[in-house]
């Protein structure tokens, strides 16, 4: 990277920095109209008749939301009284926070709809370059999951949609410490959301506190219903996943290795580089393992970004799984038949550990700067804590033994987070309530 990419981007992450920071004032200046756009969302509703039929809409940029989308799109579907309609909204490439004219909308549109073929909406003409706009889809509301707004065109950002339908949010994954919240729940997204589902009890403290001009006054409302991203995540225990690079019978350990897209220690810090070499010659040796290497997917983009290593020397490194027969990349976007057709994960600091809990299967930890501040109780002491790759060698004949004693503590935590039968329906129900609720509260102030 140059000196002077280098310097832009040390000012951007300021500029960054400053937004969530000192987004609390941009909050505060919102708040009237934030109350004038509730008021007329619900004056528009009173001519409606009792039982209503509501239009929700999802907002869909990129593939792995559908862990969270879809079970809320399903209950929306399986409500009688409730009309679901799926935005296929591209996400814009930028560059160091500056938006630049690459839409990427082959994928998501794709993916959408595969996934929910009735119910898509294209919300960009690549033959145009045209959005759609959201006032001609009767939205009366609108989940939007990504507080990451800078990816999304202005139409579709909270701040857009909030001036047609009351904006929801719930987490796109579970938060793992005091220090994500500042970022998930930054002000300058969440000044225009009148629906927040906490995704854990923890959560909701904060929320209470950092927003409690608003919620306070019922200008907006938080909820806490539990994670729907777990919903159903006990339908895939037993499935096979085609991404092995071999049959279950081959191997005796089957591993899943779920680097983070960063190793700066202010981000919780990462191990690709640190062992990235040794796990492919861990496959490379070891025929009765099964070597699964999964980037997060900003990692090997990331990488190449920031100067951590070449693009030659990353296509040098992936060639290696793909020469080797008991190891592959594992790129695709739903990961539950991977993770309960796995054995072990090795991972660092990531939300993708609450998801392997309800597997039953061990985790290895290589540890991170922010463990300190992980706020689900007992979270650290479940998981087997690597500071070497020697440890990483033992744990996992250790396993192959088939001895993990941590395993009731795991339990103990999936049991926690489990929503049973599912919460996404009970968010529906929410959604319904404020609808019947806002409408008689428009009849009495008349």
């Amino acid at each position: 990277m140059s000196a002077d990419v280098s310097l832009l981007q040390k000012c951007l992450n300021k500029v960054k920095s400053t937004v969530f920071e000192k987004g609390k004032l941009i909050y505060r200046a919102h708040i009237p109209a934030l109350r004038r756009q509730k008021e007329r969302i619900e004056a528009s509703w009173s001519a409606r008749p009792d039982g209503d039929t509501i239009r929700v809409g999802f907002v869909l940029q990129v593939p792995q939301n559908w862990v969270v989308l879809g079970p809320l799109y399903e209950a929306a579907l399986a409500n009688e009284r409730v009309e679901p309609m799926v935005l296929l909204v591209p996400e814009l490439e930028i560059a160091h926070y500056i938006s630049i004219k690459n839409v990427k909308w082959e994928e998501i549109y794709a993916f959408g709809e595969a996934k929910a073929p009735e119910h898509c909406v294209r919300t960009y003409d690549p033959k145009t370059g045209e959005w759609l706009d959201p006032a001609t889809l009767s939205l009366d509301y609108a989940f939007i999951i990504r507080p990451y707004e800078t990816y999304l065109p202005k139409q579709y950002r909270a701040s857009g949609l909030s001036n047609y339908a009351k904006v929801c949010h719930i987490t796109y994954a579970c938060t793992m410490t005091d220090d994500d919240w500042p970022v998930e729940y930054n002000s300058h997204f969440m000044r225009c959301v009148s629906l927040i589902f906490a995704d854990r009890p923890a959560s909701v403290s904060y929320l209470n506190k950092q927003f409690h001009e608003t919620i306070s006054t019922g200008i907006q409302k938080v909820y806490s219903l539990g994670f729907p991203g777990f919903d159903g995540v006990e339908s895939h225990r037993g499935n096979e996943s085609a991404v092995w690079p071999r049959p279950r019978a081959c191997s005796d350990l089957r591993i899943i290795w779920a680097p983070r897209w960063t190793i700066d220690p202010r981000m919780g810090g990462g191990h690709f580089f640190d062992y990235k070499d040794q796990m492919i010659e861990l496959a490379e040796r070891d025929q009765k393992v099964d070597l699964l290497f999964r980037p997060h997917p900003m990692a090997l983009g990331h990488y190449v970004s920031q100067g951590w290593i070449t693009q030659e020397e990353e296509d040098a490194y992936l060639a290696r799984y793909e020469r080797c027969a008991n190891a592959s990349v594992d790129l695709t976007r739903e990961y539950y038949d991977t993770f309960f057709s796995s054995d072990v994960l090795i991972t660092d600091f990531s939300s993708m550990v609450y998801g392997y809990l309800f597997t039953g299967k061990p985790l290895i930890y290589c540890g991170g700067t922010l463990d300190y501040l992980m706020n689900e109780e007992g979270l650290l002491d479940c998981m087997y804590i690597a500071s070497s790759f020697d440890d990483i060698l033992r744990y996992l004949e250790q396993f192959r033994r088939g001895e993990d004693p941590k395993l009731p503590q795991r339990m103990e935590i999936a049991n926690r987070l489990n929503s049973g039968d599912g919460v996404a329906p009970q968010f529906m129900q929410v959604l319904l309530d404020d609808f019947d609720e806002g409408k008689k509260a428009e009849h009495a102030s008349r």
